[in-house]
C-alpha cells in the first residue's frame, strides 16, 4: 500500500528513525561524505525532529508497504518564510511524482500558517533542475559553501 503522511511526534519511533537514517544514508552518499551524512543524522535526530514538529515545522513521508521511500523536512516559519531542509526520494522511486507531491504538502502547510515564501538550498544542478520544474527560481549561487560544496539557493513566493 502506498500513502503520504504528515507525521506527528508519536510517529517518531525507533523503527521510523532507522528507516529515516537508511533513506538519508543511501541517497546522500552520492553528494556528501559519510562523515557529513552521519553529522546530518546526529543533528536531525529524533529529539530535533520532534522539536521541529512541535513548533509548526513539517515532516511528511511517502510510504510503500510500510517502508519510508521519501520524506520532506521543513522548519518552522521565520518572518513568513518557510525553509525546506530536505526533500529526499529513494533512487528507485524517482520520476513518479513523489518529490512533487511531497513539495506540494510543504507548500500547503506553509500556506496554512500564512507564509509568503518557501526557500531551500540545492547541492547539484540536477536537483536545481527538479526544483525549477516545480516552479522555484534560482536566487543565488554559493561556491565552496557548506562543507566546501557548491550550493544554489532557490525560492518561490506562495
Amino acid at each position: 500500500m502506498e500513502q503520504y503522511r504528515i507525521l506527528n511526534t508519536t510517529d517518531l519511533t525507533p523503527e521510523f528513525f532507522n528507516q529515516y537514517k537508511t533513506l538519508i544514508k543511501e541517497n546522500f552518499r552520492y553528494i556528501f561524505t559519510s562523515e557529513l551524512v552521519n553529522n546530518y543524522i546526529e543533528t536531525f535526530n529524533l529529539s530535533k525532529l520532534s522539536q521541529i514538529i512541535q513548533n509548526q515545522g513539517l515532516l511528511a513521508i511517502y510510504e510503500e508497504n510500510n517502508y519510508v521511500n521519501g520524506l520532506i523536512l521543513c522548519t518552522p516559519q521565520e518572518g513568513g518564510v518557510g525553509t525546506i531542509i530536505w526533500l529526499v526520494v529513494n533512487n528507485n522511486c524517482r520520476h513518479k511524482g513523489i518529490g512533487k507531491n511531497l513539495f506540494t504538502m510543504a507548500e500547503d502547510h506553509y500556506k496554512a500558517i500564512k507564509c509568503h515564501k518557501i526557500k531551500l538550498t540545492a547541492p547539484s544542478e540536477e536537483v536545481v533542475n527538479f526544483y525549477k520544474k516545480i516552479g522555484m527560481q534560482v536566487e543565488g549561487f554559493h561556491p565552496n559553501h557548506w562543507y566546501n560544496k557548491d550550493f544554489w539557493s532557490l525560492g518561490i513566493v506562495i
